[in-house]
């Protein structure tokens, strides 16, 4: 009788995995060909403005995203989990209220905060950052401001109700494919930061309206006719605090920036951000599996099942590592190469891309730990964890940053990093005995070595090879370890499911 209650318990994650490993493939397959785009367009914005005028251009974007972050005051984790909650209930009243709520703070808010920052434009460039030209290139993309915001509630919205596909087009596919066929058409003439700048903003007033058409039309209980229940205080009391909490995220993406800028020429900040945006790809597959995982933690800890939340936080890490691996030891090996991408003026930017690559990278070890203190209900050990994480990623850029210059801030931005990894890490197993650690665990980081090793020999037997190649080699080596050290059970359903629905597509042609 035991036995069997443990075999259906072990069916149950089995299943789950499998289920959760269905929504990533399709937001993995999506995001990767976003983040593609996104790549595509960097290189052609950093080849047409030159390090100067990308280090304008990206130091505006950067501010203004960030408000964009602020202005949705957490709503974009209140909406996963009470639209998921409200959903899983069938309660469309209390669901179509979340939405209203959501859209309206939001709107007004980024509507409000443009109009406050555009006035406040002149002195800020002038005085703060000593660029005058950044002026005419803020004003122009706070017009995105509302939009930008929007676009994420929507998304998340997508996201808490499974619709995967919508969620995937709205939040990766959109903005970098209308942004950069802009800034392509714009090249054919002469591309300025500005002329970048009204290309985003564009993108971000196209990306709203289809994303609330996409949103409507996928998600038929959003338009029936019942009166929406306003939960507002208790849909802001969850909000805020995670809006308190994300302020560590936002400050950990751009407090090295926004110093950066006040102190060294547009020059060394634009060959900073094109480092910077390459290597925080390393959060990439973190930031992916963890908008599918988020749903799935609110629901395994509100029924109690903590076995398959554990389980499934495990999978879940190791999958984030097996796949950011690649990747980071391409950025170590290959850094100089892959600054050159963006041009001439951006080469001697491949040992900030090293430092900020490995950096990243340490956070994907401990896998979606924020996630798990958010979605089990944990905001106030969140804002705890998120203002010292922003007094110490703040006093070490001040120091760091002024002392040392882009270095200095590539090293402040990074132990930062490694200071909230760790935390979260603790307080995970702390509250609820749970580690994402096993033996599966240590087989990506053996063929990372192996691979590394390759690439490092075949570099240095081979110089005349270029380095696509040697990458191309060394992806190869990575997945033959892989497989010579063993998939998981997990591992082998996900495989098997994937091929099914290869088979599927294929038959359907």
């Amino acid at each position: 009788m035991k036995s069997d209650k443990k075999n259906d318990h072990g069916d149950g994650i089995r299943n789950i995995t499998v289920k959760l490993a269905g929504g990533s493939g399709t937001a993995l397959a999506g995001a990767v060909a976003g983040d593609i785009l996104r790549f595509l367009l960097q290189i052609v914005l950093g080849r047409a403005l030159g390090a100067g005028g990308y280090g304008l251009y990206s130091l505006g974007f950067g501010l203004v995203t960030a408000v964009g972050q602020f202005i949705t005051f957490g709503l974009q984790d209140g909406v996963v989990r009470f639209c998921a909650l409200y959903s899983g209930e069938g309660d469309g009243r209390r669901l179509k209220g979340v939405v209203y709520v959501a859209l309206v703070i939001t709107g007004l808010g980024g509507l409000i905060a443009a109009v406050i920052l555009f006035f406040l434009t002149g002195p800020v460039c002038r005085f703060l950052f000593h660029k005058d030209e950044l002026a005419v290139i803020f004003k122009i993309l706070l017009i995105f401001l509302p939009f930008c915001g929007l676009t994420r509630i929507l998304a998340c919205i997508a996201r808490s109700l499974q619709k995967i596909t919508v969620y995937t087009v709205i939040q990766y596919l959109f903005h970098p494919a209308v942004n950069l066929l802009t800034v392509l058409a714009l090249t054919a003439f002469t591309l300025t930061p500005a002329g970048a700048g009204w290309s985003a903003t564009i993108a971000w007033v196209v990306v709203a309206f289809a994303g609330g058409w996409m949103v409507l039309r996928s998600c038929p209980a959003l338009l029936e006719p019942v009166v929406p229940v306003y939960e507002i205080r208790k849909l802001m009391g969850f909000s805020f605090p995670v809006f308190l909490t994300g302020l560590s995220y936002i400050v950990a993406t751009q407090c090295d920036r926004v110093v950066l800028g006040a102190l060294v020429p547009a020059g060394e900040l634009g060959v900073y951000n094109a480092a910077s945006r390459v290597a925080i790809q390393s959060w990439f597959f973190l930031q992916v599996l963890g908008t599918i995982f988020a749903p799935v933690i609110s629901d395994l800890h509100n029924r109690g099942r903590m076995d398959e939340l554990a389980s499934l936080y495990r999978t879940v890490t190791r999958w984030t590592v097996t796949l950011t691996m690649p990747v980071t030891i391409v950025f170590v090996v290959f850094a100089g190469e892959v600054m050159s991408m963006f041009g001439a003026d951006f080469a001697g930017g491949g040992t900030i891309l090293t430092l900020l690559a490995v950096f990243y990278f340490t956070s994907t070890v401990a896998g979606p730990a924020t996630l798990m203190l958010t979605m089990t209900g944990r905001p106030v050990i969140q804002l705890i964890n998120s203002m010292v994480i922003i007094i110490i990623t703040v006093v070490l850029n001040l120091l760091l940053a002024r002392m040392y210059g882009t270095l200095g801030a590539a090293f402040a931005t990074g132990l930062s990093v490694v200071v909230s990894t760790v935390l979260r890490l603790v307080e995970v197993y702390y509250l609820y005995r749970i580690h994402p650690f096993n033996m599966d665990y240590i087989k990506p980081f053996l063929a990372g070595a192996a691979a590394a090793g390759v690439a490092a020999v075949v570099r240095r037997a081979l110089p005349e090879v270029v380095w696509p190649l040697i990458a191309f080699a060394l992806f190869l080596c990575y997945i033959l370890v892989l497989s010579v050290t063993g998939f998981s059970a997990e591992d082998r359903q996900v495989f098997a499911a994937g091929r099914k629905r290869v088979g599927f597509l294929h038959k359907n042609r």
